[in-house]
């Protein structure tokens, strides 16, 4: 079904993809095959795809988000519940979601970001520009504001802590934090807590553990056994 100025989608099971490139509006529940837009597509209701979700303009839903591939926005994006993906988030412009977020294949953002509910993914979670994590966050490997950082780049915000994460962060494999204000707890197998950091919780580590100077972590690192993981990983969410 293609859109190419303004358009109403009645909702309902829609057996082939939705394309936009004007205005689209949803009207009550939709299931399709997958969505291609980019200009605005707006609705107040929940939203199921079986094939990708790609947006360059304008993504504004009140219900949930989900998907068996992957979810790609460059624009805007705002989802009023949770997102539950197969595949990967993928988000170079602002997010927002009112629930949980989960991506199976991972979960990236360099722009800004608000989540309401808890955060997790098989894959690695990344989060650049500025977030706001109210819930907690798992993955293979959780980056908050460290890439450019790895390319020798500086990127910084106008706020002290352009990362805050109210929740607590689990990783199974490598924990890196620059200029974040964490509330909770920190887990992973290698924990670097970078410049301009501030870690409330407790900080739970099975290898390594690296604290810049100018970093404050309020309580001392504590050195965890790998078979402990797994305990701390229902700590963690239980928060």
């Amino acid at each position: 079904m293609k859109i190419s100025g303004s358009g109403r989608i009645e909702g309902g099971k829609l057996e082939e993809e939705l394309i936009v490139s004007g205005s689209g509006h949803i009207l009550d529940d939709l299931e399709c095959k997958g969505i291609r837009a980019s200009g605005s597509l707006h609705g107040k209701s929940a939203l199921i795809t079986h094939g990708d979700v790609q947006s360059s303009g304008s993504f504004q839903i009140g219900g949930f988000l989900q998907g068996d591939n992957d979810a790609k926005f460059s624009g805007s994006a705002s989802i009023g519940q949770e997102v539950a993906l197969k595949g990967i988030l993928k988000s170079s412009g602002s997010f927002r979601a009112g629930g949980d977020v989960s991506a199976l294949s991972g979960i990236s953002t360099s722009g800004s970001a608000n989540i309401t509910g808890n955060i997790s993914s098989e894959k690695e979670v990344s989060f650049e520009g500025s977030a706001r994590i109210s819930g907690n966050i798992t993955g293979e490997d959780v980056l908050v504001g460290t890439k450019y950082l790895k390319v020798g780049k500086r990127i910084f915000a106008k706020k002290n802590y352009p990362y805050r994460i109210y929740g607590s962060i689990k990783a199974r494999n490598n924990v890196e934090i620059f200029r974040a204000r964490v509330v909770g707890n920190i887990t992973g197998r290698n924990v670097k807590i970078d410049k301009g950091s501030y870690v409330k919780g407790n900080v739970y580590y099975v290898d390594t553990i690296e604290i810049h100077p100018k970093a404050k972590v309020l309580t001392p690192p504590v050195q965890i056994k790998e078979e402990d993981l797994e305990r701390f990983t229902n700590s963690v969410r239980s928060d």
